[in-house]
């Protein structure tokens, strides 16, 4: 991920430097880069947005499904008049600690 990181960064850099240029061979130049610049997207992060939204998917959806049966149905045991609206309350509350939850792993 490391050399792909670097080979987005330098491309960049030349696409910010042709663009300064902004003649016709800098362009022609420019519109390679961004065809490099999409070659090391591929090597480094292309496969972040795969890997890491399939693991956080599944861990979110056990947590929510836990919290969702603790909420509710440990709620119906208590008798529901006694959530009330706080089940609104509960639930983005629930969502925002499970996304700090997976902010730090």
């Amino acid at each position: 991920m490391l050399i792909g990181a670097i080979g987005q960064y330098l491309v960049m850099l030349l696409l910010a430097i042709l663009g300064y240029i902004n003649n016709g061979p800098a362009q022609i130049v420019s519109v390679v880069l961004l065809f490099g610049f999409n070659t090391f997207f591929a090597i480094g992060w292309l496969g972040m947005a795969w890997l890491y939204v399939s693991t956080a998917t599944a861990v979110l959806i056990f947590f929510d499904l836990i919290f969702s049966l603790f909420d509710f149905q440990c709620a119906e045991l208590a008798g529901l008049r006694t959530l009330g609206k706080h089940a609104y309350v509960n639930k983005p509350l629930i969502n925002c600690y499970q996304l700090m939850l997976m902010q730090h792993p």
